[in-house]
């Protein structure tokens, strides 16, 4: 249930993103014929970027790109797509004040998942480190609430969701409960939030930046932990080869106060600029639905 969640969190909120069934659906359409077809024309024009990590010099990855772009240019007769095609991978704008939910249901587990996504919007650096800093804050409440006293499951969690360039806190929950009764939960815990915040003192504060901080400039363990954190900069067109202490720089700048009012104009349940989705994952059998509540 919980991968569920994701997945139909990723169809609604990217445009890159497709179900299963829609899926299915395109293939039916595809034969031998169109195939082929579709072989022919894959490479027909092209825009590459590159990322290379690991023991070679700039002159052997430079090389490495060269003979990439000859062979598509000379053997598949590429040519360069136009700048006006080179489309980004795109992220869905809720309206301010919105609450929708998306229902789904599952034939295999009996257990329900809900996955909450409160929106904040296009990544900046500042938001970036106000997002990280809430959310290391409220995991360990968000965690004892939901899952020690509420007994609601064994999968409850917190977190930064960011894709196609878009963020936002993303709550998780996978329970036996009924799935109202998990949001319920789940908002109740939001609007806790604004106490929890108060009630941190400011040495307190000041400890969770730096745990954020050094969790943020610990060197990478593995060569492809850092391969991957570049390739998401060039994916997602940013380019912020230096971000962590760009973001950590900016971290060290905020207060508490900026937390409370981080949280009151974007998660707090009161807020009339709040951006919610959620996504039901249901035990029964069914099809999905959209609903949006005022």
């Amino acid at each position: 249930p919980t991968s569920h969640a994701h997945h139909f969190m990723s169809c609604a909120m990217e445009n890159k993103v497709w179900s299963n069934a829609s899926l299915l659906e395109a293939v039916s359409a595809v034969n031998l014929e169109t195939f082929q077809g579709f072989c022919k024309s894959i490479f027909a024009q092209c825009f590459v970027e590159g990322h290379m990590s690991g023991n070679m010099t700039k002159e052997e990855a430079l090389a490495i790109a060269d003979m990439t772009e000859k062979h598509l240019r000379e053997g598949a007769k590429a040519t360069t797509l136009p700048a006006s095609l080179q489309e980004r991978n795109r992220h869905v704008e809720l309206p301010a004040g919105c609450h929708y939910r998306f229902e789904q249901t599952n034939k295999v587990h009996n257990s329900v998942c809900v996955e909450i996504y409160y929106q904040i919007g296009v990544e900046d650096t500042r938001a970036n480190m106000l997002l990280e800093i809430f959310c290391q804050i409220i995991s360990e409440p968000f965690f004892n609430t939901l899952r020690t006293q509420r007994q609601l499951g064994y999968i409850v969690g917190s977190s930064a969701r960011r894709s196609c360039g878009c963020q936002g806190l993303r709550l998780t929950i996978q329970s036996e409960k009924p799935v109202d009764y998990v949001e319920k939960c789940a908002e109740h815990f939001m609007q806790s939030c604004d106490g929890i915040l108060a009630d941190l003192s400011e040495e307190d504060f000041t400890e969770q930046v730096r745990g954020l901080t050094v969790r943020r400039l610990e060197k990478p363990k593995r060569l492809r932990s850092e391969f991957d954190r570049h390739l998401y900069e060039i994916i997602d067109g940013h380019y912020n080869f230096d971000r962590d202490n760009v973001e950590v720089a900016c971290l060290r700048t905020l207060k508490k106060q900026d937390v409370i009012d981080f949280y009151r104009q974007y998660f707090a349940p009161s807020s009339s600029v709040r951006r919610k989705f959620a996504v039901h994952i249901l035990p029964e059998n069914g099809k999905g639905v959209l609903v949006f509540f005022k």
